[in-house]
């Protein structure tokens, strides 16, 4: 007989029952990687005008607390600096995503500021911080799974903060021992302040210095866990019936069984990403970079290049006008690669849009969907792209990618994770620094206090 629990019931319990004892050793192992990701995409776009910006405004606002900030002198309350801290690990399209039918997102971005910020305050323990990083995946993706909508409907409508904001206030429920019906309520009431599913609309080419808007989620669930701790309640139903949270959210269909944590941990198919530029361009740089690879190309023997890929990459066809969008774009991507701009910091330079020689290239990109492309996105949630560059002399190079570097079928070694990490934080932080943060992190479930990693990423 099928439980008639409802579905925030079985997402507390998940949250409530996720125990350091029981985590599979490889899954402590790689939400580590997940976790030094994080700070260090949220410390290498921290001295990004749009990063400063937020953090100074978010100073004025609190003032004082005791959560530390990326690159920041002044802490601020945990709510505040999962804001700050959230947007900052988006600001370069860098940090990891989950990508499945019908439902994508950043997880990582509004799950790892939030319990830390909270962690901080606290004084919590690496285990701890360990048990409310994966709360926070595992509780989020299958609140995402439930009302993922069939691929006709993702098409017309889909959001990330909108499932990504239950993200949050489970991982802070998890840092403050909440008890069930606590948990219960700072989910539901994280529901309530669930952010529209505004990605067809503002989060491909219309993307703005907002972004995902990751920072308001960031704070919405951790505000949810805190107005959970004092009282305040949910409505436990908000996930069930006719007008249920998926009909909120713009879906046309949901699913009310939960696959529990003994048969499945979704947070290994989380990835990691290679490039900092949407996810969607991803297999098309794979497929750009193995070309470059193996053939000594010159951009002035270029003719022209075909793109033949699926209709979310299509979407980002476009010359960006600023910085931001530029992180939505695959033609700009496209000439990056070409043109070998160093990842995350040339690009972050106004006059890279200005660049003749990135205006050159894109002049002669031409993309194109496909059916098999968009069969691979639209039922099996898999990145596909086909690229053919034709040189002036008539040759033809040509590359294939099904499934783009970084996803659980083709992931990025530990290696090139570690390597990333290190590039991006000893950027903005003394190299000593640098290396005790990532082994911090390394050795997470060692740490009686986790201000052993905030301590190295403030700056003082």
């Amino acid at each position: 007989m099928r439980s008639m629990k409802p579905l925030s019931e079985k997402m507390a319990e998940i949250v409530d029952k996720i125990s350091f004892k029981k985590i599979p050793r490889k899954t402590v192992k790689k939400v580590k990687y997940y976790i030094l990701d994080s700070i260090s995409c949220g410390l290498g776009a921290a001295t990004m005008n749009e990063a400063i910006n937020i953090a100074c405004l978010m100073e004025k606002i609190g003032n004082s607390g005791e959560a530390s900030i990326f690159n920041r002198k002044k802490k601020l309350h945990p709510a505040l600096a999962s804001y700050t801290n959230s947007y900052m690990c988006n600001l370069l399209d860098f940090d990891d995503t989950y990508t499945s039918r019908s439902v994508g997102g950043h997880p990582g971005a509004t799950i790892i500021p939030p319990s830390i910020a909270m962690g901080e305050k606290l004084d919590v323990s690496g285990k701890k911080l360990i048990e409310a990083v994966i709360a926070g995946y595992e509780c989020s993706i299958r609140i995402a799974r439930y009302y993922a909508p069939t691929s006709d409907r993702f098409e017309k409508i889909t959001g990330i903060n909108t499932w990504q904001v239950f993200s949050a206030s489970a991982a802070v429920s998890k840092i403050m021992d909440l008890e069930i019906n606590e948990i219960i309520s700072a989910i539901c009431i994280a529901g309530i302040g669930a952010p529209v599913p505004s990605v067809r609309k503002v989060g491909l080419q219309g993307i703005t210095k907002m972004k995902n808007n990751f920072g308001l989620v960031g704070f919405n669930g951790t505000i949810a866990a805190i107005l959970a701790s004092e009282g305040f309640d949910g409505n436990k139903e908000l996930f069930e019936g006719k007008n249920g949270f998926w009909a909120m959210a713009g879906s046309d269909q949901f699913e009310m069984e939960v696959t529990p944590l003994s048969s499945k941990w979704f947070i290994e198919d989380v990835s990691f990403k290679p490039y900092p530029f949407c996810r969607c361009t991803h297999a098309t740089l794979d497929a750009l970079e193995q070309i470059i690879a193996e053939n000594s190309l010159e951009v002035e023997d270029i003719k022209k290049i075909d793109i033949h890929t699926f209709y979310d990459a299509v979407a980002l066809d476009f010359f960006p006008d600023n910085l931001i969008n530029s992180q939505q774009s695959l033609p700009f991507a496209i000439a990056k690669e070409l043109l070998k701009y160093e990842e995350g910091y040339d690009w972050n330079n106004i006059t890279v849009l200005h660049d003749e020689n990135v205006k050159k290239i894109i002049n002669k990109i031409r993309i194109y969907e496909t059916e098999e492309a968009n069969r691979l996105y639209k039922k099996e949630g898999i990145d596909s792209s086909k690229v053919v560059i034709t040189l002036k002399s008539g040759v033809k190079l040509e590359k294939k990618i099904i499934g783009a570097k970084g996803c659980a079928e083709h992931p990025m070694t530990e290696e090139e994770i570690l390597k990333k990490a290190y590039w991006l934080i000893s950027k903005i932080i003394d190299i000593e620094k640098a290396h005790e943060i990532i082994s911090s992190v390394m050795k997470l479930e060692e740490l009686d206090d986790i201000t052993e990693i905030t301590a190295n990423y403030s700056s003082y």
